[in-house]
């Protein structure tokens, strides 16, 4: 392969290697079809190996040739849909398939004189807006030369901003943003001049009818991907289902990279008493498993391991069920924290018990070994796709089929091999 910069060409016709200097094209040899490593080379005949490369002439047996751009093999696989893709989609990524170098495809359209801004709009739940953040990481790594600004509900999306992907949130719930949603109604000046501001905006929010879209048109913004306000079964995690839409701009996951935790914390102290986590809530009724089970798991965990701190981590949601009032006051509980300190807080535990639900996606998003009880919900679509996350599912698919005894004996089995594994100082 020629050094990087040049033309890199292949005809695979004629054997010829556009770009290289005609001295050094001399010796290679004429073509007939022959694959040597992972570039298409054609040879006169399938014993006649390629002359030794001049230097600066450099001949990368691993990588394939397209337009002008190695590509790597992850590529390859998105290379025989590419040309099935419409003539207008192939032209803005067709620069666009190296792996770790800007996008032209997204570079088009962000070219400026100035820093380029994108904004995410993202609602929903915490455990919604976690799973977008390995879109977010992704479109911030892809595009570094960016500046990310996340519109959502800010004790929520706030997160974005601790984890370093975003450098700044607003608020979803102001007044003139309830327009957006009205079919023709007049965009206030101050908000269309902001919208304006973004060289591209990525929407996760619902809009059946085009309303929003075509409000954003009107407000003069240029540039808007539409990304799935839900996800759907049998379409792969749910994360991948939200960064997937960022493969028009040809920005595509990678494994494991969007299984990175969001919020690693520091190493737990060996001289620090080991804290256990529990949340036993979620944000529905149906993916709890009833409180007093939890109180006799935490007993248990307890009994075997008397240097355990348990901790019980509650909410708005906890309190209108009325649990607060069942924890004993003797059990340590962190009550109402806000998202960015609660993440904080779940960075310095050892390990976290819980059910499908946000906090146990904060928790994963921490780096933390996580055991998450499964009812209802299908964990190959909603689990946290983080290391370290174990799934108890229930066989019936309720809950209250799963019994203390059971939970118990699997979290002392699971705390001795994460301690196994040096993933613990328990």
């Amino acid at each position: 392969m020629v050094p990087h910069g040049r033309a890199r060409r292949l005809r695979w016709r004629a054997g010829v290697c556009e770009g290289i200097p005609r001295r050094a094209r001399a010796r290679l040899p004429d073509a007939a079809g022959r694959r040597a490593g992972a570039v298409r080379r054609v040879f006169a005949a399938a014993d006649h190996a390629p002359a030794a490369p001049r230097p600066g002439l450099r001949l990368d047996h691993h990588r394939h040739v397209f337009r002008r751009h190695a590509l790597s093999h992850a590529r390859l696989d998105h290379l025989a849909a590419r040309e099935a893709r419409p003539l207008e989609r192939r032209r803005l990524v067709r620069h666009d398939l190296r792996r770790r170098a800007p996008r032209a495809g997204a570079d088009h359209l962000l070219r400026t004189d100035s820093m380029a801004r994108v904004l995410v709009i993202r609602g929903g739940a915490v455990g919604d807006f976690i799973l977008t953040m390995p879109a977010l990481r992704l479109l911030g790594e892809s595009l570094p030369q960016c500046q990310i600004e996340v519109l959502g509900y800010p004790g929520i999306a706030s997160l974005a901003v601790k984890a370093g992907l975003a450098a700044s949130t607003r608020a979803l719930e102001h007044g003139g943003m309830a327009r957006l949603f009205a079919k023709g109604a007049e965009v206030e000046e101050a908000l269309a001049d902001y919208l304006r501001g973004f060289n591209m905006v990525v929407s996760y929010l619902f809009d059946p009818d085009g309303v929003f879209r075509d409000n954003l048109a009107r407000a003069g913004v240029k540039t808007l991907i539409e990304c799935p306000h839900q996800v759907r079964p049998g379409q792969g995690h749910a994360a991948l289902q939200l960064a997937r839409p960022l493969e028009r701009l040809a920005i595509f996951a990678d494994e494991p990279g969007w299984r990175r935790p969001f919020f690693p914390g520091p190493e737990v102290s060996e001289h620090s008493l080991p804290l256990i986590a529990i949340h036993p809530g979620s944000g529905s009724e149906k993916k709890n498993w009833p409180l007093e089970r939890w109180l006799h798991v935490a007993a248990e965990l307890r009994a075997a391991r008397p240097e355990l701190r348990v901790v019980f981590i509650t909410g708005e949601a906890e309190e209108a069920r009325g649990l607060i009032q069942q924890i004993p006051a003797g059990e340590e509980r962190w009550h109402m924290l806000p998202l960015t300190e609660l993440a904080g807080r779940l960075a310095r535990c050892a390990a976290f018990l819980g059910h499908d639900s946000g906090i146990s996606h904060l928790a994963a998003a921490c780096g933390l070994p996580c055991l998450l009880l499964f009812g209802p919900t299908d964990p190959a679509l909603w689990a946290p796709p983080q290391e370290g996350v174990r799934v108890l599912p229930s066989e019936s698919g309720l809950l209250t089929g799963l019994d203390a005894g059971r939970v118990s004996r699997t979290a002392r089995a699971w705390l001795e091999e994460i301690t196994a594994k040096g993933k613990s100082v328990l």
